[in-house]
This record gives C-alpha cells, structure tokens and sequence, in this order.
C-alpha cells in the first residue's frame, strides 16, 4: 500500500530520472546503509525502473524479492533485527524524493507560483507536524533546493520528504 502520487505521468517520471543520474553523476546518490552489498550496486537501476515504469510498491517488492537488506541494522552502534518494513520505507522514501524533485521543476518550469503538500498515505494518528504540511504552499524553487540539500536525511522541519511521513506535493 505506497504512496498516492496524485501527478505521477511520463514526464514527472523523466524529470525524476534526469534529477537521479544528476545524484549519480556528482557521487550523491543515496545508498542506505540498510542495503546490502548487492543492494547498493543494483540500487540506481531499480530505483530507475521504479521511477520510468512502476512505483514506490513495486520498488519495495523487488527489494524484498532480491534480499537487498542487510538482516541487522545500527541503533547507537549496536546491531538490531532489521524493521519488518524497511523495505517499504526506503522504497517510498526515495521514490517520493524523486517523485517531489519532478513536481517542483515542472512547476518552476511552467512559472507555477507553488506546489501543495498533501497527505499521499493515510495515517490514522497523524502527527501535528504533518497536519501542518497539509495543504500549505511551497515555492518549488525554495523546496527543490531543500530536497536536493537533504540527500539520505530528512528535511527540515515544516517540509514535505522526511522518511515515513507519508506527505508529497502536487501541483497547485
């Protein structure tokens, strides 16, 4: 069950992909550490699938299919059984990164004055922070900026993209 991407069509999806080999060509895509060895080299082109024909779900399943994960991760240093849905954070996470990075450089290219957060996976107890996101208007140019600044980290407080939260943007 990922992410309802409300503008999600061919060309969102080939600005996702020029905003990805942009990361890949100045050495900043994001490899989580939660990928395995095998992950991190087939990650960029799954990613890439993902974002010219199918979706966050999709990308999550082939992670999980694939066993990509590491079986453990790090909390304070010390290694935990991996989360049961890693794979679907990182999956959705990414995507929607990419997927908001398109929206915003549509809008400024067709002088769109903002894009609109909106929540793009229910939530049965949002968080106050979220409910703030919700329909509040970001200048594209500003959160294209933030997006491609928080590469691997959430963004800052008050912007749609930090892991888990479930918010896009759309159009206006």
């Amino acid at each position: 069950m990922g992410l309802n991407q409300k503008d999600l069509n061919p060309e969102i999806r080939g600005l996702m992909i020029q905003e990805m080999d942009n990361d890949l060509a100045g050495q900043i895509l994001y490899h989580s550490p939660r990928l395995n060895a095998q992950g991190k080299n087939v990650w960029h082109q799954l990613l890439k699938e993902a974002s010219a024909n199918h979706s966050d779900d999709w990308l999550a399943n082939e992670i999980a299919r694939q066993r990509l994960l590491n079986p453990y991760d790090l909390r304070q240093g010390k290694p935990i059984a991996m989360r049961h849905d890693a794979h679907q954070l990182l999956a959705e996470g990414e995507f929607n990164r990419f997927f908001m990075r398109g929206i915003c450089l549509k809008a400024i290219e067709i002088g769109a004055p903002a894009v609109v957060g909106y929540r793009a996976r229910g939530s049965e107890n949002p968080r106050p922070e979220s409910l703030a996101i919700v329909g509040k208007k970001f200048e594209p140019r500003e959160l294209l900026d933030r997006l491609r600044s928080a590469i691997g980290a959430d963004t800052p407080f008050g912007y749609p993209g930090s892991a888990n939260s479930g918010l896009s943007v759309k159009f206006a």
